[in-house]
């Protein structure tokens, strides 16, 4: 369980570290980041009331 946390979160803030160097980004990458951030804490919070939360106060959805 710890490993897999390891290996996503480095993954996930990698990619989010690549994207944000570049230049320029559209938007639907951002938004795809910004999601699957939420989607990484909240499985392993074990919580959907972080998800709900999240997705009513962004308003991405």
């Amino acid at each position: 369980m710890y490993n897999r946390y390891t290996l996503f979160s480095t993954l996930s803030v990698t990619y989010c570290v690549n994207q944000f160097h570049k230049i320029e980004y559209s938007v639907s990458e951002f938004r795809v980041i910004v999601i699957m951030i939420i989607w990484v804490l909240t499985y392993f919070l074990n919580s959907d009331e972080i998800l709900r939360f999240f997705i009513s106060s962004s308003g991405f959805m």
